[in-house]
């Protein structure tokens, strides 16, 4: 992990500034239609596991990451942003608690 990022997220952990993220259109609209805050998407990409597949990178919440890192994360469950690995947008975000579909091809 890059210094610059770890002091992004050590940033957003401490002071609750959320700014840092960047989200295309498309994501905030889905963000607003599904009822997910951008207070959780940040715990997503601060707490969440992340997985490299399909040309993206996806950050998701689930039942192991709120064991580990607290209840706080309860909310997050089941909870998955999608970026683009290369300028970190945010493209989507979506629930779903079935894990099995994420997979690296």
């Amino acid at each position: 992990m890059r210094a610059d990022s770890r002091r992004r997220k050590e940033k957003s952990k401490d002071e609750g500034d959320i700014s840092y993220l960047i989200y295309s259109q498309h994501a905030k609209d889905r963000l607003n239609s599904r009822a997910i805050s951008q207070e959780d998407i940040d715990l997503v990409i601060t707490y969440g596991r992340r997985l490299h597949t399909r040309h993206v990178v996806i950050h998701s919440i689930g039942k192991k990451e709120v064991e580990e890192n607290g209840k706080f994360l309860e909310r997050c469950a089941g909870l998955h942003a999608v970026c683009n690995p290369h300028t970190g947008k945010i493209i989507t975000a979506y629930r779903n608690q079935d894990f099995k579909g994420l997979r690296s091809w």
